[in-house]
């Protein structure tokens, strides 16, 4: 194994193949924005839906990508979904995916409770544009994806309680963060800082060493990073509870070097399913995830289309 693959290897396995990335442009939407924190922030998101699923089906899922990673990781699970007759978007968070999208207006800071903010602000600005009910609506987000889907819940329960469910796939709280990880997020940025005092572009580093993924630059990596690592960003029963502890689902796997997120106590067992495939779950076993989900929503009485 090669230096540069070895400092790949120590962290979230995300990025999706081309093949999968292939002819999506046309799926893109980028004509909405929301104010954060007193600035204009656009809101970016794929649109995985199969043409007619919006005159056929009201069930919707709206997906939040993780660290390092982009909005196309939820591609291979959105189609599998878009076999039942679901409607599916893929929300491109700040500071990402920069090639994609263009320069844009980004947020004041990359913490956690901002991107809740953003993800809050969000939904009700894609609800609105895409006739979406909120009570048919499935909020996924995966690895910082739902860490940041549960800040916005802590501080935004009324909205959240709302929804149909809310899926987290191995979930990047900060005491399930491996210690595999932590070593990789602190060697990153000694490597980073080093880069930085020889020619001033940490983001040149950044790309060379493969450790920023989809990350514009290095201020958003630093920042998502260190603030995945605080205490504040730890789950807690009486949040759940107060959205509806049965609305939530959970994923995760023994295998994951990056996470180790078994659910909590206080998540039934027929609310979790754990498969061994690490860090990627939803991308690596997508058609086994669709059906765990439709099985449950099945169980709890839920109209799933069919």
């Amino acid at each position: 194994m090669t230096k540069h693959n070895l400092i790949c290897w120590f962290f979230f396995s995300l990025v999706i193949s081309n093949t999968e990335a292939d002819n999506l442009e046309k799926r893109i939407n980028k004509n909405l924005s929301v104010i954060i924190d007193g600035g204009k922030v656009p809101v970016r998101y794929y649109d995985f839906s199969v043409e007619g699923s919006k005159k056929t089906s009201s069930d919707v899922i709206l997906f939040i990508h993780g660290f390092r990673s982009n909005a196309r990781y939820f591609y291979p699970i959105a189609s599998a979904f878009s076999q039942v007759g679901y409607r599916s978007f893929s929300l491109e968070l700040p500071g990402y995916d920069k090639s994609t999208w263009g320069t844009t207006t980004e947020l004041l800071n990359y913490e956690l409770a901002a991107y809740g903010r953003y993800i809050a602000s969000s939904i009700e600005a894609i609800s609105g544009a895409e006739n979406i009910d909120l009570k048919r609506l499935t909020i996924w987000g995966h690895s910082m994806g739902s860490s940041i889907v549960y800040r916005a819940i802590v501080d935004h329960p009324n909205l959240f309680s709302c929804l149909k469910s809310i899926v987290f796939e191995a979930p990047a709280f900060a005491n399930s963060i491996t210690k595999v990880s932590k070593f990789a997020i602190w060697l990153s940025t000694k490597i980073l800082k080093l880069g930085d005092r020889h020619d001033s572009s940490p983001e040149r580093w950044l790309k060379w060493l493969g450790i920023g993924g989809s990350t514009d630059n290095y201020q958003v990596f630093v920042q998502n990073a260190y603030s995945m690592l605080k205490p504040e960003n730890n789950i807690k029963q009486e949040v759940l509870d107060r959205l509806g502890v049965e609305k939530v689902f959970w994923l995760w796997s023994a295998k994951d070097i990056a996470v180790y997120s078994p659910p909590p106590d206080f998540i039934p067992n027929e609310q979790s399913i754990q498969v061994f495939v690490g860090h990627s779950i939803s991308h690596r076993a997508p058609k086994k995830i669709c059906d765990t989900i439709l099985g449950w929503h099945s169980r709890t009485h839920v109209e799933v289309s069919q």
